[in-house]
């Protein structure tokens, strides 16, 4: 409690004035030191004490030995969103409204040590609000709507919070850093929160899960799959161990290994049930689409970070692969879950696929870009055999000036996509993003989004999921934003 009021009270105390200083406030109690995140920078994706094999200077106080820093950040977003696409009229006598408001918020708690060795540790936890699904088809999913309610209360009481990064780390300068846990693995560290696929643009989240891809019921259903995987949730939440080590004239190597894609914790249930899909435990099951869970997953890497006289370089590229579940059911089980003439045997090929990513930043103009190719389909899932290898790519460019900063990229992703249309088409997806932001003070940042983009696969039904129809194959959404973050 004690230690809880003093940082309550430092984040009251150095107001405003010091919170435009470069200097962060730091508290002391008894080799404890208080750190205040610096404003505008909550860890999304990893801080400086950790995301590399050589802790660096940056946002959050480095440990000294035998101090513990405690950082608590957090990130509060408030938008306005227009959203439109070709389905918004796909059920007869209904239309999306395109008009909304959002908010969410994001919290990062952490700890940084040092012990008296020099050996660094700590542990960080990112926590996010969850909403309802608001999206049934009758009133029922909406008990209030029946009644002509706002449904406010409704809607608000059903939020909650959860977990979506979580780990421990161990590092000293000299070997490097190993994480473990649900943490960010090698294309996910080396993309630097999004400064080669263009997640970096907006604090939105831009074109991976971003907040325009969450907006309105049929306009989130157009959008173009984040083939990179950096920033995506499949790709950090997934229970690994990973190694960066130690920058050598600014190269740094880094490798994961993952026995399975999710935490042990959360599906152990269905193992002692039998094995139920989503057992992480499963090697074979005769389960249709169990043969897309990966086993063993791993990945490998190496990056440059540095200066070619006045422009800043960021390299790398980067391996991933895996083993799956061996599905023992019948092809023509697999086969009935698509229309007749479909290649759909219900196996799926090992995970394949390299990654390659640049950012070159000169006087305030950053070019960017990444490709993505291989045996794989969706956010790094593995794709189905007979179906055709995956290729995404992305290029943009982002200029800053003062407070003030401007960019866009366009991407393209071609895969397999609907499983059960293996042998008779395949997705085609693009998307164009630009995004203005403009840091009015510290931790406070106002920001415009804009994004168009289209996704296409015959014999897929974009408004409702289904296969082996005509009607809705393509489906067309343009999205804008307006909002306001407050970080702290």
């Amino acid at each position: 409690l004690a230690t809880a009021a003093v940082v309550g009270a430092s984040f009251g105390m150095t107001g405003f004035a010091s919170a435009q200083s470069s200097t962060l406030p730091v508290y002391n109690q008894g080799g404890t030191v208080l750190t205040a995140a610096s404003p505008g920078h909550p860890s999304t994706y990893g801080n400086n004490n950790y995301l590399n094999g050589t802790a660096t200077k940056g946002p959050v106080a480095n440990p000294t030995p035998g101090t513990m820093v405690i950082h608590l950040g957090f990130i509060v977003l408030s938008e306005a969103t227009a959203a439109w696409s070709s389905v918004d009229t796909a059920n007869t006598g209904t239309k999306v409204n395109p008009l909304g408001m959002e908010t969410y918020v994001r919290i990062y708690p952490g700890v940084d040590a040092m012990a008296a060795n020099g050996l660094r540790y700590g542990a960080a936890v990112e926590i996010r609000q969850n909403f309802f699904g608001n999206t049934g088809a009758t009133t029922s999913a909406v008990p209030s709507a029946s009644v002509g309610g706002a449904g406010g209360t409704f809607e608000s009481t059903a939020q909650t919070l959860f977990v979506r990064r979580e780990f421990v780390y161990l590092g000293a300068d000299n070997v490097g850093v190993v994480r473990i846990g649900e943490t960010d693995g090698v294309i996910g560290t080396f993309d630097e929160g999004g400064s080669t696929t263009g997640v970096f643009l907006s604090p939105s989240g831009t074109i991976v899960g971003g907040d325009l891809q969450g907006t309105g019921v049929a306009a989130g259903s157009g959008w173009m799959t984040p083939y990179f995987g950096a920033q995506s949730g499949n790709e950090y939440a997934t229970e690994k161990v990973f190694y960066d080590s130690p920058s050598f004239y600014g190269f740094d190597i880094a490798a994961q290994y993952s026995p399975h894609p999710f935490n042990g914790f959360g599906t152990a249930g269905g193992c002692i049930a039998g094995g139920a899909p989503d057992c992480p435990a499963l090697s074979s099951s005769p389960f249709v689409g169990s043969g897309s869970i990966e086993t063993n997953i791993y990945a490998a890497g190496v990056r440059y970070q540095g200066h070619l006289g006045p422009a800043s370089v960021l390299l790398y590229g980067t391996y991933m692969g895996s083993g799956h579940v061996n599905y023992t059911g019948s092809a023509k089980a697999a086969a009935a879950a698509g229309p007749a003439g479909n290649g759909y045997s219900g196996q799926f090929d090992d995970l394949s696929l390299g990654m390659f990513g640049a950012n070159v930043t000169v006087a305030g103009l950053s070019v960017f870009g990444n490709v993505m190719t291989g045996a794989y389909n969706g956010v790094l899932a593995p794709k189905p055999a007979g179906a055709p290898d995956a290729t995404g790519f992305g290029a943009g460019v982002k200029y800053a000036f003062g407070p003030w900063t401007i960019g866009g990229v366009y991407s393209q992703y071609d895969s397999q996509g609907a499983v059960a249309l293996t042998g008779i088409s395949q997705s085609h997806a693009w998307v164009g993003y630009f995004a203005a932001t403009y840091t009015a003070a510290p931790g406070l940042t106002f920001y415009a989004d804009y994004g168009y983009g289209q996704s296409h696969q015959g014999g897929y039904n974009f408004a409702t999921g289904a296969v082996g129809t005509s009607a809705n194959n393509s489906v067309r959404t343009q999205a804008f934003l307006v909002g306001t973050a407050i970080t702290w």
